[in-house]
Order: structure tokens, then C-alpha cells, then sequence
């Protein structure tokens, strides 16, 4: 099998999670700088064997995208005409909150910095736990 990459894309820098080949586990990766994140992509879709990009989208409590759906949108249609794999968006309601939530409660240093990453993460892990149920 492949694995799937998550971006959580931010305006300065976009947190990145992959799975596991059984695409079972998603794992945290590095934060990536928007300026970079083209380059970025590519070595991690070719190292990595990626099948699929989830995108993180903000949709408000209520239903509604949330104002920033749309850069997010035409940021991802930009990325994806570059790249030879899909995209597919995903629901990142209140996933900064629990992974604010989550790295604080352990008080990991620098928390602010690690919640794009880990919110990649969870976005990613509620994609498979719901695909392998």
C-alpha cells in the first residue's frame, strides 16, 4: 500500500502529518514554511509514495466554511495542479483546539509552534479511523 499525506496549510507555514503504509497511524512531520511547501511536497510525494493530500478545511461550528476556506481552497487548487496526486479536503473543525489542548495539558515546550503539525495529524487519524472501520 501507500501512504496519505495531511496538510494543515497555515499563511506562514502548514503542518504536515503521513501514514503508515497500511495507512492505519498517522504520524506528526515537521512543519513546513509556505514559501517552501511546493519543493517541500514533492520530495515527501516521491520518498514517500503518497497516494492521496487531505487538506484541512475550516468549516464553523455551524456548518458554514469558515472565512479562510477559500485561500485555503485556491492555495490547495494551486498545489495540486503541480503535483501528479489527488487532493481530497477534510473537516478540520476544532483540530488546533485539541491539539493546543492536548500539548499543553503534557506541557510540551513550545506548543503554539507544534499544533499545526499535530493538527495535520488528527485530521489525518479521524480520515483512517473512519476508512478502516
Amino acid at each position: 500500500m501507500s501512504r496519505i499525506l495531511a496538510l494543515d496549510l497555515g499563511e506562514k507555514r502548514v503542518g504536515v502529518a503521513v501514514s503508515d503504509e497500511t495507512q492505519v497511524i498517522a504520524t506528526a512531520l515537521d512543519l513546513i514554511p509556505t514559501e517552501r511547501l511546493l519543493p517541500s511536497l514533492k520530495v515527501l510525494l516521491q520518498d514517500l509514495q503518497v497516494e492521496k493530500i487531505l487538506i484541512g478545511l475550516p468549516i464553523s461550528m455551524d456548518g458554514r466554511e469558515h472565512a479562510q476556506a477559500e485561500r485555503i481552497r485556491i492555495q490547495a487548487a494551486k498545489l495540486e495542479s503541480k503535483l501528479d496526486v489527488p487532493f481530497e479536503f477534510r473537516d478540520e473543525r476544532l483540530t488546533s483546539v485539541q491539539a493546543l489542548r492536548f500539548l499543553q495539558d503534557f506541557k510540551v515546550k513550545g506548543a503554539k509552534d507544534k499544533k499545526d503539525s499535530l493538527s495535520a495529524q488528527i485530521i489525518l487519524q479521524n480520515y483512517l479511523d473512519a476508512k478502516n472501520v
